[in-house]
């Protein structure tokens, strides 16, 4: 049967799953988001979608932010859009899955805007002093203890209590949790953001063995005692990047919190009524699916659950929130969206959360901000990036590799070990090396003139001989393996003096195909990725073509 309590709507997940505001947060610029910093032909790619997609892209890639990259990001956005036309006008996109996919973006980026909008103006200006206080902050850690209470009069009373009982005491009688509650409400230690920011900002004024006033978080009420701090001590002066990125962060963490409050305070004003017999059926579908640990909900993806939910299960109501109902289609739907941490055998936080963002997807749809540029230069950019994922896959479909014809063509590439022969012959300066050399093609043998010249005593009756050098590991040997055999180079400067290097045999030991096979298939599918993408490009497409805003990615961030 139902149960109808009035929900808290798990606190926690307000922690777990704020809408993620920090990529748009740092934006201090005044250029329209509608602005074109890419253009090919008919399509355009705007300065907001830019802003959108490159910090995922560049977090994907081990280069560093340049001006070349943004160029080369902007021209590969083009191109992917141009793909994803032709996808669209050879019917990709059309599935239930890629609409159903587009419109929870849509509706994400809907919560996000109206977010931003409702919250962002609350927020007081960042001073240069809360920069040095937070710098101050990051290089400290503190032993922490709490005592935790629902309510604010249930948190006043304990602390009155701590006039004549020790901390630890009320900690362990009042403490729901009990691991906590055994050792004397030790939370352990805290470092710079890793809390709350108001629980920030309290713990950041107590010094070793002060006990903090009652303060709300999203989870209750707490009072904090610091038992140790532990400072690392700067001598640089925090250079002008760091004091850039701290005030970030500081907004950030602030945005984040106003905007768990925003949407604690229209969540709470909802009733929410759980059909428990439902959902228990939901679980048992849904179980074998499901990440079954903490390494898995980390990396395993939930894959096709939004489509499939039983069909005899499909249109029954597993919730009811401020009497409108919550279906399980609603709620597989909302499944590939949720945080992977909150899938357990109770999935109760998972539907909360998933409600969660139905009532703030319709709060900000009703408020219009579906209708807001940004959202739609954001949506627009999904529908283009998923049409070109399905014509790739599509293209990859129609192609295979064969591993054997792949390896044999390219096995410079994999070799175990690369050895190659050298002579040297040292002398004090650079002409000496430059004139020997010239009497070497001349004719002269470069063992003579080793033996004869060289200050390499310990080689110098061998005519120079080193022996076979590792290529991988001597960089005079990895510069004679472009080199023919018999040839010389010089003059290369050492600690010694300047030497001339001759180039003998070369000994070369390909990997085994079978030992690295996953290396080189994923080589082989990289090289076919990059060669269906040119192959799907227009016929008049040309890269040069593509005209950059290069002043306006300059300033994109």
């Amino acid at each position: 049967m139902p149960v109808t309590p009035r929900s808290s709507f798990l606190l926690a997940s307000l922690v777990l799953a704020v809408l993620p505001l920090t990529a748009t947060s740092q934006r201090v610029h005044s250029e329209p988001a509608d602005s074109v910093v890419a253009r090919w032909g008919e399509v355009e790619i705007t300065l907001d979608q830019f802003r959108f997609a490159y910090p995922q892209f560049w977090r994907t890639v081990p280069a560093q932010d340049s001006p070349e990259l943004r160029r080369q990001v902007a021209q590969r956005m083009v191109e992917q859009a141009l793909i994803g036309l032709k996808g669209q006008a050879e019917g990709q996109g059309t599935s239930p899955a890629f609409q159903d996919r587009l419109s929870r973006d849509f509706e994400r980026f809907a919560r996000t805007a109206y977010l931003e909008s409702e919250v962002s103006a609350s927020l007081a200006p960042i001073t240069e002093t809360a920069v040095d206080s937070a710098l101050a902050g990051k290089r400290m850690r503190r032993y922490v203890r709490q005592l935790f209470a629902r309510s604010e009069d249930d948190i006043r009373r304990l602390y009155a209590r701590l006039d004549t009982e020790p901390f630890e005491d009320v900690a362990r009688e009042t403490i729901p949790n009990r691991i906590m509650a055994s050792r004397g409400g030790a939370l352990g230690w805290i470092a710079w953001g890793e809390t709350d920011w108001p629980i920030e900002r309290v713990l950041s004024g107590l010094r070793e063995g002060e006990v903090s006033e009652p303060v709300e978080s999203l989870m209750g009420w707490h009072v904090f005692r610091v038992d140790s701090v532990e400072q690392t001590i700067a001598f640089a002066t925090p250079d002008p990047k760091e004091r850039t990125d701290t005030r970030a962060e500081i907004r950030n963490r602030r945005l984040d919190w106003a905007a768990a409050r925003h949407i604690r305070g229209i969540v709470w004003a909802e009733s929410l009524t759980v059909d428990y017999e439902v959902l228990n059926r939901v679980a048992e579908d849904l179980g074998p699916r499901l990440p079954q640990n903490a390494a898995e909900s980390q990396t395993r993806p939930i894959v096709g659950i939004a489509e499939t939910p039983p069909p005899d299960l499909e249109s029954s109501i597993v919730a009811t929130y401020g009497g409108r109902p919550f279906t399980v289609r609603q709620f597989y739907r909302a499944l590939p969206d949720l945080p992977r941490d909150v899938f357990g055998p109770n999935l109760k936080p998972a539907l909360e959360i998933a409600i969660r963002d139905r009532i703030m997807s319709d709060v900000a749809l009703e408020a219009g901000y579906g209708r807001a540029p940004k959202v739609q230069g954001k949506t627009a950019w999904s529908e283009s990036t998923y049409l070109y994922a399905v014509t790739m896959a599509a293209a990859y479909d129609s192609t295979e590799i064969d591993l054997d014809d792949y390896f044999a063509s390219r096995r410079s590439r994999y070799i175990d070990e690369a050895k190659v022969e050298l002579r040297e012959l040292l002398v004090a300066d650079r002409d000496t090396a430059l004139a020997l050399c010239k009497r070497i093609r001349d004719g002269e043998t470069f063992e003579a003139l080793a033996m004869r010249y060289s200050l390499r005593a310990d080689i110098r009756e061998t005519g120079g001989y080193l022996g076979y050098r590792d290529a991988g590991q001597d960089p005079m040997a990895a510069r004679a393996m472009n080199m023919p055999q018999g040839a010389l180079f010089a003059p290369f400067e050492t600690e010694a003096g300047y030497s001339c290097f001759q180039v003998g045999e070369k000994r070369i030991t390909y990997a085994d195909l079978d030992a690295i096979r996953p290396r080189v298939r994923a080589d082989a599918e990289a090289e076919r990725g990059e060669a269906l993408h040119r192959s799907l490009l227009p016929d008049a497409y040309d890269p040069a073509g593509v005209e950059v805003d290069e002043a306006l990615l300059m300033h994109a961030f």
